[in-house]
């Protein structure tokens, strides 16, 4: 009995459903495109879904010579975090910016304004040098990029992340530079201990020669050559060294941040950060540590 309820059903239609079968306009009857949309339209911008950026971040990225282009420090930690940084670190670190010229010289920060219209993300990029012992030519480029899905953050609030970001690239070429300094007269102490090491060689070949006896004479006279190749390596080390040296000393003369620079050393060591934590300077009060400098030069 109900079985037959439900054959009759399939054969009655409403007067509604009639309607739309003999209406020629019908939306079953259009092509896709031209089928008008029942949903409600999107009150936030496509490209915020395109990029996944869900919210404003700070990227800080440098160039390995490795690795290439990739992402060092996020803040916050977990910022950007569903965002491809890897990807958009080599877009912001694919132009060079570094002047080349011979010799050691103290490389300019530029500033930039990066826009990816295809993800809808946009970026107020600050790049600097950072000097590293163990990096070609002693330097390593690095990145500091404000990244913002809406670019009318960047337009209206320029002058106020330009002055921030200087700021905060002073500090860093700051300690970085006192650190590289520390570096280069330990390296420097090393090269004159080689130095000396070589030197008492060549001497003790010297006075097997005066010794007498021609046995194993043109061994003794390699030896002695490749220690003076030795010696002259050492020498051009030395000599590009000091002459770093005699350009970065200079620029270290602001006592009153070396001393903030080894309060927040001393209070990193005493108070070690948590596991999974954000940088020691955004924990607590520790970054009004630094508040005191805001009077200071940032250029």
């Amino acid at each position: 009995m109900f079985g037959e309820y439900a054959q009759i059903a399939t054969y009655v239609q409403s007067p509604q459903e009639s309607f739309k079968q003999n209406d020629p306009y019908s939306s079953e009857r259009m092509p896709p495109y031209l089928r008008p949309s029942v949903l409600p339209p999107q009150p936030w911008s496509g490209k915020k879904e395109k990029s996944g950026l869900g919210e404003d971040f700070i990227m800080i990225a440098e160039f390995s010579e490795l690795e290439g282009p990739k992402p060092v420090l996020t803040i916050p930690k977990d910022g950007g975090s569903s965002f491809d940084q890897n990807t958009f670190s080599v877009k912001i670190l694919a132009v060079d910016h570094q002047h080349s010229s011979e010799g050691f010289t103290i490389t300019e920060d530029a500033q930039v304004v990066y826009s990816d219209l295809e993800l809808g993300v946009f970026a107020f990029v600050h790049h600097l040098v950072l000097f590293d012992n163990t990096a070609r030519g002693f330097v390593r480029p690095y990145c500091i990029a404000y990244i913002t899905s809406q670019q009318r953050k960047i337009m209206s609030f320029y002058e106020e992340i330009s002055w921030q970001m200087k700021k905060a690239a002073r500090y860093l070429k700051y300690g970085n530079r006192m650190v590289f300094v520390g570096d280069l007269e330990r390296h420097l102490k090393d090269l004159e201990h080689t130095k000396g090491f070589l030197l008492n060689q060549v001497s003790k070949i010297r006075l097997k020669d005066s010794d007498g006896g021609d046995g194993g004479q043109d061994i003794r006279k390699n030896a002695e050559a490749e220690l003076y190749k030795g010696l002259q390596t050492i020498r051009q080390s030395n000599m590009e060294i000091k002459e770093i040296l005699s350009i970065l000393k200079p620029l270290l003369s602001d006592r009153r941040l070396e001393a903030r620079f080894k309060v927040l050393e001393e209070k990193a060591f005493q108070n070690p950060a948590p596991l999974g934590a954000d940088n020691l300077s955004l924990q607590e009060n520790w970054y009004n540590d630094l508040s005191t400098l805001n009077g200071l030069d940032t250029r």
